[in-house]
């Protein structure tokens, strides 16, 4: 039976992506993770965005949440990290955190019976 050698194919993407990922707000500089953590995609998921950015960003967290950050910086920095991470498919738009961030509620899940 093969082995699935996932430490192996790590090594490799992180060989690949030589390039830091970064982004600048208010004038400061915040290093990402070269992966991105399944932990900040849950917590995203739940529409638990500062405590994804807790997660992500780490000690750096603290100089982030001082800035005067708005609804729109969000939507901005979670739709260039879906391009810098290679989320979205060629052509298809990332979904807006907008509407999430000002209170409004996620749309019921349609019943099997409904889409039948």
């Amino acid at each position: 039976m093969p082995n699935l050698d996932l430490d192996a194919a790590r090594a490799a993407r992180a060989e690949a992506t030589r390039e830091p990922k970064t982004f600048t707000l208010g004038g400061e500089t915040f290093s990402l993770p070269v992966e991105f953590p399944m932990s900040v995609a849950a917590l995203w998921a739940e529409n638990d965005y500062d405590g994804g950015m807790r997660r992500l960003l780490a000690d750096a967290y603290e100089r982030f949440a001082a800035l005067d950050i708005s609804a729109e910086d969000v939507t901005a920095l979670v739709q260039g990290m879906a391009e810098m991470y290679g989320f979205n498919a060629p052509g298809e738009s990332p979904a807006s955190v907008t509407s999430s961030l000002n209170g409004s509620r996620r749309s019921r899940r349609t019943s099997r019976a409904a889409t039948a």
